[in-house]
């Protein structure tokens, strides 16, 4: 699974005047929290746990910043003496980078799902692959027309035409960067230009929010747009009986199997613009029949593979309450248990980013339904093949 990210930070963002003459780009404001804080958030709600910062200009404001937030991430940051531009910075690091990873502008936001873009690559057989986005503004940038495979045909810079042009988010393989010569040289004019030369280009064009915050009008549109681009509406599944199939008290691996096309319909809500949160009654914890700890690593495996299938979950609830438990802490907590609604509210106060009016709840039981109910969304009973069910409610 792809957990590793590269942040290009480095830039000194001149056209923005005085806004930078104290602070890095990627580290200006928005509503309060550095550019960076939505950055990597977006990032860790799809699975990202390793992150690489490659900075320069005022090196320190990073390092100040990162040293008291993101402590439970793995964030590294790293100072290039000399520039060294943006392929140059990240062979700088060849020794520290996994096989596979994405690469992101520390001075864009574009509201895709990543999963998709890696599944993609790889169906592909890929060693590069670029997310694009069709643009009538960015007369500097280069120009993509693909061909019917997502083979990079032409890759030439163009102006006063709407272009496929790079939304800063990129997929590599390591062995890539062996084409990259010590020193400087830049992503887009050698790196990317020596791969399209040799037919090694791919890319995948998305109809997804985006925003660059390197001119003042754009930054200042940021305000709004970041905060749009974080509310999305939320689809709650149940697990047992929805994710998989229920044969009561499932704790591990070795009892877990997959319903029909569950982890198509994952993806599916992940693309629509859905975050999905799974939220589940686990009495077996509060029962001894299994810990809190294998729960926990069975979710963690759940989530694998659902990003190595083009999708993922925000994050995991679950409910260890037994009213008979002999261990004192699982006899506590009922209102979490469904169908009470407070695991759902947990969620909804954890992230404040919910579109609660178009949010759904798929359960199995009358307690997921009243769940829903209780909360105050939609419910529905969950159908043999869930992915028809949320294509279904989805193009409502």
């Amino acid at each position: 699974m792809v957990k590793q990210c590269i942040i290009l930070a480095g830039g000194f963002g001149s056209r923005l005047g005085n806004l930078t003459k104290n602070c890095p780009k990627p580290m200006l404001k928005i509503n309060n929290k550095p550019f960076l804080y939505y950055l990597i958030n977006k990032l860790k709600f799809q699975g990202f746990t390793e992150f690489t910062i490659l900075t320069h200009y005022l090196n320190k404001k990073f390092i100040i910043y990162f040293k008291n937030n993101f402590l439970e991430t793995s964030i590294k940051i790293i100072k290039e003496k000399k520039k060294l531009g943006t392929s140059g910075s990240i062979k700088k690091i060849y020794k520290k980078l996994d096989n596979e990873f994405i690469v992101v502008n520390g001075d864009t936001l574009f509201d895709i799902n990543l999963r998709d873009l890696i599944l993609f690559a790889k169906q592909k057989k890929a060693e590069a692959c670029v997310a694009l986005i069709k643009s009538k503004n960015h007369k500097d940038k280069y120009s993509y027309l693909l061909d019917s495979n997502s083979r990079v045909k032409f890759y030439k810079k163009q102006k006063n035409v709407t272009q496929n042009v790079s939304g800063g988010i990129y997929f590599f393989k390591k062995k890539i960067f062996n084409l990259v010569s010590k020193g400087n040289s830049d992503l887009d004019h050698d790196l990317l230009t020596k791969l399209f030369a040799n037919n090694k280009l791919y890319a995948k064009i998305y109809n997804n929010k985006f925003i660059d915050i390197g001119k003042n009008t754009d930054f200042k549109k940021a305000h709004s747009i970041i905060p749009d681009i974080f509310r999305k509406p939320v689809c709650f599944l149940d697990r047992d009986g929805v994710i998989n199939e229920d044969y009561g008290y499932i704790g591990t691996t070795s009892r877990f199997k997959w319903r029909t096309d569950v982890l198509k319909a994952i993806k599916l809500l992940n693309d629509k613009n859905y975050y999905v949160i799974v939220v589940t009654n686990q009495s077996g914890i509060g029962r001894g029949f299994f810990t809190e700890k294998e729960v926990q690593s069975l979710h963690s495996w759940v989530a694998d593979k659902i990003y190595n299938n083009g999708g993922y979950i925000l994050k995991f609830y679950y409910s260890a309450f037994y009213k008979n438990s002999a261990i004192k802490n699982y006899k506590k907590g009922s209102y979490l248990r469904k169908p009470n609604p407070g695991m759902l509210i947990k969620a909804f106060k954890e992230f404040k980013i919910f579109k609660k009016k178009k949010s759904f709840l798929i359960g199995d039981k009358i307690t997921d339904i009243k769940a829903g109910k209780n909360f105050g969304i939609k419910s529905y009973f969950a159908e043999d093949n869930l992915y028809n069910q949320i294509l279904k409610l989805t193009n409502r």
